[in-house]
């Protein structure tokens, strides 16, 4: 794919999670189906990535289904911090991954 503006395949990009590690930007987005969304298909965040914001690798949803949020890496761990939003509050919360691609949601 090659594309100076990313966007999905009929769905829309929301909000830019950016992660920078060796060379590679791992750019986490919220993932809007918008008219074309059915129960079916997941939503939250999804994952690209780039060398030089010209061609994206898709990597898909991390089955993480939240607002946006931010990433950090300590001690060989990456934190994912994302917002919920039930019965009319926020809350943010917490998962974890080695890879950035498979995430453990922290209760």
């Amino acid at each position: 794919m090659s594309n100076i503006f990313y966007r999905p395949k009929d769905a829309y990009v929301g909000d830019f999670i950016p992660y920078y590690e060796k060379g590679e930007f791992k750019l986490f987005y919220l993932h809007g189906w918008r008219e074309n969304y059915d129960p079916s298909k997941d939503i939250g965040w999804f994952l690209i990535t780039t060398r030089d914001f010209i061609n994206f690798e898709e990597y898909g949803s991390c089955k993480i289904k939240g607002g946006t949020g931010s990433i950090i890496k300590a001690e060989g761990i990456c934190h994912m911090f994302y917002c919920i939003f039930p019965d009319n509050k926020q809350l943010v919360c917490h998962a974890t991954s080695t890879d950035l691609i498979n995430w453990t949601m922290i209760p």
